[in-house]
């Protein structure tokens, strides 16, 4: 039981949050991506043929 205590205590504490911090590099974060839909949402509102009107 110590063991499995032991290492349950050791993988929440250290190993999840170093393999999340590992994975979070190759994700970008949510501003930058909404950021950039917007633009390109813009971009295509201010050619469409209704935004002449």
């Amino acid at each position: 039981m110590v063991g499995g205590l032991s290492i349950a205590a050791i993988s929440t504490l250290y190993l999840t949050p170093v393999a999340y911090m590992l994975l979070a590099r190759f994700s970008k974060a949510r501003i930058e991506e909404e950021n950039r839909l917007r633009t390109e949402l813009d971009a295509v509102n201010d050619t469409s043929p209704a935004a002449a009107e």
